[in-house]
């Protein structure tokens, strides 16, 4: 794949911001040893799709942490490892999207998904320096003047242009794909635990551009809209699986379509606190991450490695939340509502 040199400060800022939480996540007396910090680094510092010996070489780090501490990573741990490079790839992945959308309408354009992320970043557990927030808007203004050239962070020149944009965006969706890959693996049966870890401290509050913090109305009505789109990414994953349904899910030419959905789904829901939800009603987070969030992955899995048994467990968890959240959805509606002050 050939990319222009653009491409190269949002995909290293994503290695920067991935990497740079990893080595404290675990609990103080168990993070992880420089050797198993260094796996995890060169799997998501890959600019190509990962294989089966990166894949390998993660499940051996694990076993070593296992044999090394005497225990497994929690789910919570998995997920506390990977926060940081999750939220950093939707990040930038948004931040390309604002600069295409700019470039291609020559006007200022910042999708919403961006400025959730953005009060994320600058407020967040790894918040990104306000310069560097603010150099990442210039980009968005210099993509809409169809200006020839940027100047990075660092003070360096650097050609702009749609065809390097389009190319960031494919190496940041590489990268995405190369992190849901490696949660999947340390998320597996065999390695993972389930979450007997203590709760850690949620991330300081998100705050608006002029510094003012959200109410924790606003903060509970971001996280509840999010959840509402990863809902609906998914539903339109099902409504193209209910249109002309085949036999075998591998028989479906649309199935790269509806991967992708879900994908968008998972992306989207991994950036729910799911405290919040927890809040707005019981077990509504809990559920939503186990369940739901655990379909999403039991699903793309199973599709992408032509696994029977992780479709067969997509199924179960998919039926163990729609029969929750059926029964719950009205409940759920009056007490968000209640939540968000309507």
């Amino acid at each position: 794949m050939r990319c222009s040199r653009f491409s190269l400060p949002l995909a290293m800022a994503v290695v920067v911001s991935g990497t740079a939480g990893l080595a404290c996540a675990a609990s103080s007396d168990e993070e992880l040893s420089p050797n198993e910090f260094a796996v995890l680094s060169r799997v998501l510092n890959a600019k190509v799709a990962l294989d089966s010996n990166d894949l390998n070489a993660v499940r051996q780090m694990q076993k070593g942490y296992v044999a090394r501490t005497g225990r497994p990573l929690t789910r919570q741990d998995v997920n506390s490892l990977m926060r940081v490079a999750t939220q950093a790839n939707a990040y930038y992945s948004e931040l390309a999207k604002s600069m295409l959308i700019s470039w291609d309408s020559e006007q200022y354009h910042t999708t919403t998904q961006f400025d959730a992320l953005y009060l994320q970043m600058k407020a967040g557990p790894s918040p990104r320096k306000p310069t560097a927030l603010s150099h990442d808007l210039e980009r968005i203004r210099l993509a809409a003047r169809h200006a020839p050239v940027e100047t990075d962070e660092g003070g360096i020149q650097r050609k702009l242009d749609r065809e390097g944009i389009v190319g960031t965006m494919t190496q940041i969706k590489v990268s995405m794909n190369n992190l849901e890959k490696v949660i999947s693996v340390l998320s597996e049966p065999a390695l993972a635990a389930p979450d007997s870890a203590p709760r850690r401290q949620s991330a300081p509050a998100p705050r608006p551009s002029d510094g003012t913090p959200l109410t924790s109305a606003q903060q509970t009505e971001m996280h509840l809209k999010v959840v509402i789109k990863a809902l609906n990414f998914s539903q339109h994953a099902t409504y193209l699986l209910n249109t002309g349904p085949h036999d075998n899910i591998w028989d479906y030419p649309n199935l790269d379509e509806i991967v992708s959905l879900r994908r968008n789904a998972l992306e989207a829901a991994r950036i729910v606190d799911i405290d919040t939800l927890n809040r707005v009603y019981p077990e509504f987070g809990t559920r939503f991450r186990d369940e739901f969030m655990g379909f999403l992955s039991a699903f793309i899995d199973g599709c992408t490695r032509h696994s029977v048994e992780s479709l067969r467990r997509a199924q179960t968890l998919n039926n163990d939340w729609s029969d929750w959240y059926a029964a719950k959805q009205k409940a759920i509606e009056v007490a968000s509502n209640k939540a968000i002050g309507r």
